[in-house]
C-alpha cells in the first residue's frame, strides 16, 4: 500500500488587462473598508485570483493601521476606578 498524497491542482489566474481589474474591483474594495463585504463580493474577489486578495489584504491593513493611528490612547483618570 502506498502513501497517500493530496490532489495537486493547477489554478492559472485569468489573463486580465491591469487597467480593467482595479476598476471593477474599487466597489468590492470600498466596501471591505467600510465593513460592508458580503460572501457574493468576497467570492468575486477570490474568483480574480491571488494578485486581488493580495491587493485586498494590503488594502485593508492599510486602513487598520489608519484607525489604530486615530485612536486616542487609553488615558486613567482619578476617578479610574483601580483593577
Amino acid at each position: 500500500m502506498g502513501h497517500w498524497r493530496p490532489r495537486s491542482f493547477s489554478v492559472k489566474p485569468k489573463s486580465v488587462p491591469r487597467n480593467s481589474t482595479v476598476p471593477k474591483l474599487h466597489p468590492v474594495l470600498q466596501a471591505a473598508q467600510r465593513g460592508n463585504l458580503n460572501d457574493a463580493q468576497a467570492r468575486q474577489l477570490a474568483l480574480r485570483g491571488p494578485e486581488a486578495v493580495t491587493l485586498m489584504l494590503l488594502a485593508l491593513a492599510k486602513r487598520i493601521a489608519e484607525l489604530n493611528a486615530d485612536a486616542r490612547p487609553f488615558v486613567p483618570t482619578p476617578s479610574t476606578p483601580s483593577a
